[in-house]
């Protein structure tokens, strides 16, 4: 969703968004502990990236731009 959105006001903050291809498995996880690494890790990601979101945000609010 944030993706999504990041994509979506780009433009409008006149910024390009560069998109990976989405990563897939080809096989499972070496052990039950480097899954559930994985799994944290990721999890934690989502966090990070949205208040990364954030935090752009507030800079273009608070941004002084001449002109």
């Amino acid at each position: 969703m944030l993706t999504a959105l990041a994509v979506a006001i780009a433009p409008a903050a006149g910024v390009s968004v560069a998109t990976a291809p989405v990563a897939v498995a080809d096989a499972p996880a070496s052990s039950e502990q480097a899954a559930r690494f994985e799994v944290d890790f990721l999890t934690g990601m989502i966090d990070h990236h949205h208040m990364a979101v954030m935090m752009s945000q507030m800079c273009l609010e608070k941004a002084v731009h001449e002109g």
